[in-house]
């Protein structure tokens, strides 16, 4: 059975705000099947098994996506970001406080005990946990986005699960995990309908050149956030370029100093 001491923890907490989107990582190829389908389907996945899911990080562009690929001159499997309304995505299915495939490749072995289990971060399922999440572990949206844990954390030595985490989140030495060991996981059962479900998207530009696709973003109200193609790059070259194009709309739109 699951032990509920984070999840617990985690609900005693204020939510801060503001609300983030969601983000949900795809690539080219895709995204445009999405916008012509008009919907977003589950994949299944390495972790859970015979479920067939989409997973958002909130706030954050933190997936790597085809990130194994080679340098490519075409488009096709180049990153595109959709940022979700932060409650079009409902209901929720999970919350993790961290990629939860890090953990299942044991990424984060360190940090925990060995009969530490997923289940046992699992958080409630609400719209305002990730809020929750933020309050007690980086005291701000700005800092979460950041990924710049709370320089005080005061926690009751029973707190173990939470414990671990704020090791994990707290890690300032080079090692192989990036941003997503801090970075809040939904997962969503879908299908989901993406019809006034979505704020932007960050996309390369040769995709936003396409009058197909800009017909349907103006159809929807989305607002397009473009990125140079260069050819013979590698899709998780892009990475840099998708953060400051995400971190320029949220300081557009109030969400980010």
């Amino acid at each position: 059975m699951p032990r509920q001491r984070l999840r617990n923890l985690i609900q005693k907490q204020p939510a801060a705000t503001p609300y983030l989107p969601l983000v949900h990582t795809t690539d080219v190829y895709r995204m445009t099947n999405v916008l012509e389908d008009g919907v977003l389907e589950p994949r299944e996945c390495d972790v859970f098994k015979g479920e067939p899911l989409l997973y958002f990080f909130y706030g954050r562009p933190s997936y790597r996506i085809n990130s194994n690929e080679g340098a490519t001159g075409l488009d096709h499997y180049l990153p595109v970001c959709i940022l979700f309304r932060s409650n079009a995505v409902a209901p929720i299915k999970r919350i993790f406080p961290f990629d939860s495939g890090g953990f299942h490749r044991a990424l984060y072995a360190d940090a925990f005990h060995k009969d530490m289990r997923l289940d046992d971060f699992g958080l409630e399922p609400n719209t305002d946990t990730p809020g929750r999440v933020i309050s007690l572990f980086f005291e701000s949206a700005d800092a979460y986005l950041r990924a710049r844990s709370a320089p005080a954390v005061s926690l009751d030595p029973s707190e173990l699960e939470a414990k671990s985490y704020l090791a994990l989140i707290s890690q300032r030495l080079s090692n192989t995990m990036d941003n997503r060991v801090s970075g809040i996981e939904l997962q969503f059962e879908g299908p989901l309908a993406i019809d006034g479900a979505i704020e932007a998207i960050i996309l390369p530009d040769t995709l936003y050149c396409s009058p197909f696709i800009q017909s349907k973003l103006t159809r929807s109200k989305i607002e397009a956030l473009p990125y140079p193609q260069i050819d013979r790059q590698r899709p998780s070259e892009y990475v840099t370029k998708i953060f400051d194009l995400c971190f320029e709309y949220y300081r557009r739109s109030g969400l980010m100093k």
